[in-house]
This record gives structure tokens, C-alpha cells and sequence, in this order.
């Protein structure tokens, strides 16, 4: 009867992760089952989980002071006027990354990044004034200005958002000459998309 109840704090956790995927490749789990049922075996098990639970507790810590840490950094990075930093900032609030999910604070970091040149947050601008949804409005327009200015230096996925919206004639005249030459730009880069398009507007016009 006494065996029976010391059994229970740790044996029932054990059999949980020896059931875990991959826990075959930790042998100390198989032989922690398999240790005994006496209770010594109890209290030499339930030591050992406490030291592993102290392990990865420690861990946890480690990993969350160092994300705090960069954070921190790169906050400070971003004041001091980092465009790299700014975008990074941006996108971290925009997905609530080690900082809380805030819109309009990812927007204000990404407008300070893309008037100082970067690409990336350029185009983050773009799909946020193509999408709508995180802006007060959606706003073709605004959004061809930040995909041209990205595209211009290069980004693939901003030349392809451009070469699309100048097709289907979003915020602009149909174009479909600019059209063209912005899938050709993107598909030197290898943008798949850009690719398929550009091969179905060359077959239509050349049917024509």
C-alpha cells in the first residue's frame, strides 16, 4: 500500500513524456520508467525531474532575458536612426514579436525605415496601403509609391505587386507595357509569379 502511493508523484509524468515524439532518442526517460517501484526508486526519480524541471527553467530564463536584451538593443539601434533597425522594430510590432502587437507602432517605425531608403519596409508599407486592413483606408495609389520606390532597388516581391497593379490598372492607368517590364525585372530574380505571368502575357500577345 505504502509502495503503491509513493509511485504516484512521479511515474504517471513519466510515462506522459515517454510517450513524447522522439523520446527514444533520451535514453535517461526510458531508464527513469524503468527504474523500479520501491520507494527509493520514487525518490531518486522524483529528484531527477526536479534537477531537469530546475534545467530547463534556467533555460527558459536565459532565453527571455537575451530576447529582452535584443529588444532593448535594437530599440536603441532604431532611435538612434538605424533604418535597418527601424524595419526590424516595425516588423517585430506588426507580428508581436517580443513586443506587444501594436499597428500603429510598427507603421511609425516602418515610415521612419522606408524614408531613409529600406527596401523591405518600403514594401511592408505597400501591402499594408494594398491590403487595407492595417491602414486607415486602403489606398492603391499610396500603395504603387512605396512598391515603385522598393522596386526600383531591386526587391523581387515588390516588382511583381507593381507589375500587377499596373496589369489590372489598381491605383494607376492599365499599363500593360510597365506591366512587363516589372514581371521581367522580378523573373530575373527569380520570382516565380513574375515567371508564369510573364509567360502567359507574352503567349496572349503573341496569339494577337
Amino acid at each position: 500500500m505504502f509502495k503503491a502511493q509513493a509511485q504516484r508523484p512521479a511515474r504517471p509524468l513519466l510515462r506522459k513524456v515517454s510517450k513524447l515524439p522522439g523520446h527514444q532518442s533520451h535514453p535517461l526517460v526510458g531508464r527513469l520508467c524503468n527504474f523500479g517501484s520501491g520507494e527509493l526508486a520514487v525518490r531518486v526519480q522524483n529528484r531527477i525531474l526536479k534537477i531537469i524541471c530546475c534545467v530547463v527553467l534556467c533555460l527558459w530564463c536565459s532565453c527571455a532575458i537575451a530576447q529582452t536584451r535584443s529588444i532593448e538593443e535594437l530599440r536603441q539601434r532604431a532611435e538612434s536612426g538605424d533604418a535597418y533597425a527601424e524595419e526590424l522594430l516595425g516588423a517585430r510590432y506588426g507580428i508581436g514579436s517580443g513586443v506587444p502587437k501594436n499597428i500603429q507602432e510598427s507603421l511609425r517605425w516602418l515610415r521612419k525605415a522606408a524614408t531613409q531608403g529600406n527596401a523591405e519596409a518600403q514594401f511592408t508599407l505597400g501591402l499594408a496601403y494594398d491590403d487595407g486592413s492595417t491602414v486607415a483606408a486602403q489606398d492603391y495609389p499610396t500603395a504603387i509609391r512605396w512598391y515603385r520606390m522598393a522596386a526600383n532597388q531591386g526587391h523581387a516581391h515588390a516588382q511583381y505587386n507593381l507589375a500587377t497593379m499596373c496589369e489590372e490598372g489598381k491605383g494607376t492607368p492599365p499599363n500593360i507595357a510597365e506591366a512587363i517590364k516589372w514581371y521581367r525585372a522580378a523573373a530575373k530574380q527569380g520570382e516565380d509569379r513574375a515567371i508564369a505571368r510573364l509567360k502567359t502575357l507574352t503567349q496572349l500577345l503573341t496569339e494577337k
